[in-house]
């Protein structure tokens, strides 16, 4: 991430200059063009430049105070209600027997990949409680995956 924020351009202690913050956000916003003109999911671009910018100071941190109100505040709240307005209660109801097998598949699957994530971290002699939290941190981002998945499919 030294093209975005080069850390001899920086002086300690102070915040990055806004070049560098929407820099961050344009590129993000190309990687997701970048993806759609693949054929990809829009959102695997933004995924990976969010894991490539580090978090914290400077660029994180200025990042996080100029967004996160936007975020939060504006951009969550009409995720949530987009995602419920498409939810049919009444198809829940009458197809319940469907949705407990996939709920059933969808809790098998991930104590298995649970548990297949924790036995390298106890054969390390990782101890437990971290192995745990790598086990549920790698669960969660398989929940999290599976759900925008299918909220991706179930648009087009």
């Amino acid at each position: 991430m030294d093209f975005l924020a080069p850390p001899l351009r920086t002086p300690e202690g102070k915040p990055v200059a806004n070049m560098y913050v929407h820099a961050a956000v344009v590129t993000v916003l190309a990687s997701t063009a970048y993806s759609m003109f693949f054929n990809q999911q829009y959102l695997l671009g933004p995924f990976l430049i969010g894991i490539v910018i580090p978090e914290g100071p400077p660029l994180g941190s200025s990042l996080e105070v100029k967004y996160d109100a936007l975020t939060m505040n504006v951009l969550t709240p009409i995720s949530i209600a987009f995602s419920t307005m498409r939810c049919d209660v009444m198809k829940i109801i009458y197809e319940f027997d469907d949705i407990t097998y996939n709920i059933f598949l969808t809790v098998f699957t991930g104590v298995l990949k649970m548990v297949s994530s924790m036995l390298p971290c106890l054969y390390y002699r990782i101890p437990l409680k971290e192995a745990i939290s790598a086990g549920l941190l790698f669960v969660g981002f398989m929940l999290l995956y599976h759900c925008r998945s299918h909220c991706f499919l179930y648009k087009t």
